[in-house]
């Protein structure tokens, strides 16, 4: 006795979903930890004046990942937006205003501690790096900072 034609075709089915699925699992070529990272714009001027004060910086990570995000001037001097933060996978977008991590310049003396500050104006390379056991990725590009007044 043979089985019934529906119930054949319905085994048939799921067989064929079963295969293609573990197929695209085991086959697909995997996909960089970072991607489409970068800054929208090339210059800002975080002067308050409403034009060009900030830009946006886009990323994708496809496994979760501790991120780093910095400013280095021509000098070396690295000046940290993010550091060894950890996301889950997906888009990130945040707006950059020239806003980084606290710092004081060699002739400053100031009582307490500077926790957040402007970055000086100046030509940079942004950083974008992301980490992951042993994996690492990194993409980088100019950024200028304009009239920007990092006086405290």
């Amino acid at each position: 006795m043979f089985p019934p034609k529906l119930l054949t075709v319905m085994v048939a089915l799921i067989s064929l979903i079963v295969v293609g699925v573990a197929g695209y699992l085991i086959l697909r070529p995997p996909l960089p930890l970072l991607d489409d990272a970068g800054f929208d714009h090339a210059q800002i001027s975080p002067n308050a004046d409403g034009v060009d004060d900030v830009t946006t910086i886009r990323y994708k990570l496809a496994r979760p990942a501790t991120i780093s995000i910095y400013l280095e001037n021509e000098d070396g001097q690295r000046y940290y937006f993010r550091e060894q933060e950890r996301r889950s996978s997906g888009e990130y977008a945040v707006l950059f205003s020239g806003i980084v991590g606290g710092y004081t310049l060699p002739d400053e003396e100031i009582a307490g501690r500077v926790e957040k500050r402007l970055i000086p104006a100046g030509r940079y390379t942004w950083t974008i790096e992301a980490a992951r056991d042993g994996e690492t990725a990194s993409t980088s590009g100019a950024l200028e900072i304009a009239n920007a007044d990092s006086a405290l």
